[in-house]
């Protein structure tokens, strides 16, 4: 699984003290306000945010739900532009949350990611990263292009998983960080490894879909690897565009778009009204009204299943 991270710029101008932080108990979805030229979170100046999803640790004998405690390095004093990924947007709370869903509702064994390669591009915090692994990934891979995301998803991956696991039985890391800059030059290094890639708002600069597109067709398996991806837009922004402008640009380097249902379409039956993984986000991984509120105050939000040809 490779998750990719946004470039913003962030306020620094309200203090902890001035606001009521438990709005982002147990990784609450929280607004993002516009400021000159990007947005901000009141969330992500917390040095940790921790929730629990519903699925059981794999890798725990006591069959306990997962829970993840992720540190973050923004600070209201420096600038985080070039360097979000040390911090968790909601985009990415909706990624693990979809993951979670997608992993208790299929009904089957294995799950969806057990013994699976999954690799995540624009790894921020590793949250998702660590979600997958707990849920049965035989290997994880968590990449970013910032070496200070990588030093810090490495951090987060140690914090929450027992070192004594860690370890494949050839004694290789089974779960890591790992710096990855986007392009064929860089990807071939993980050429064909990956049966997920996993990601979050990686499209919101369309300078740089060619390389993301090329990335993923170097790094996905043929057939029957699959990228999942999910973007969240903002008020007077709209998602739709923006997916709809980077699909155009990965199926001119061999990937397509898998739609429910179809032959290819990997998960099974969806459990929502509308029968679709974009339904099945809004029905249950919306926790309460306010993180509805917080939803429809954005650009939309997009969910989104390519294969390689």
């Amino acid at each position: 699984i490779i998750t990719i991270g946004t470039t913003l710029l962030l306020d620094t101008t309200t203090t902890s003290s001035s606001m009521d932080m438990s709005m982002c108990d147990n990784g609450a979805l929280a607004s993002e306000q516009s400021i000159p030229g990007a947005y901000a979170s009141d969330c992500i100046y917390l040095p940790t945010r921790t929730f629990v999803l519903q699925s059981t640790n794999v890798n725990n004998v006591k069959n306990e739900p997962i829970t993840l405690t992720v540190a973050q390095g923004a600070t209201r004093d420096a600038s985080v532009s070039g360097r979000t990924g040390v911090a968790l947007w909601n985009s990415c709370l909706l990624l693990t949350r979809l993951l979670d869903v997608l992993n208790i509702s299929q009904g089957t064994t294995p799950t969806p990611f057990k013994d699976q390669t999954v690799l995540e591009l624009g790894v921020g915090t590793a949250a998702a990263s660590i979600a997958a692994y707990k849920m049965g990934a035989k290997q994880v891979i968590a990449t970013d292009g910032n070496p200070e995301v990588v030093a810090l998803a490495q951090r987060n991956i140690v914090a929450n998983i027992d070192a004594d696991i860690v370890m494949d039985s050839n004694g290789n890391k089974s779960i890591k960080a790992e710096q990855l800059n986007w392009g064929f030059m860089d990807a071939i290094d993980y050429s064909n490894v990956a049966d997920f890639i996993i990601g979050s708002d990686l499209t919101y600069n369309s300078g740089t879909w060619k390389i993301l597109a090329e990335t993923i067709a170097t790094i996905l398996k043929p057939k029957t690897g699959i990228f999942l991806y999910l973007t969240l837009g903002h008020s007077g922004f709209s998602s739709v565009g923006e997916v709809t402008g980077f699909v155009s640009v990965a199926e001119a380097e061999g990937l397509y778009v898998v739609k429910e249902g179809s032959k290819d379409w990997p998960f099974g039956k969806i459990p929502s009204s509308s029968g679709t993984l974009k339904g099945l986000l809004m029905e249950k991984c919306l926790r309460n009204q306010a993180e509805r509120d917080v939803l429809a105050g954005t650009g939309g939000v997009q969910v989104l299943v390519m294969k390689r040809k």
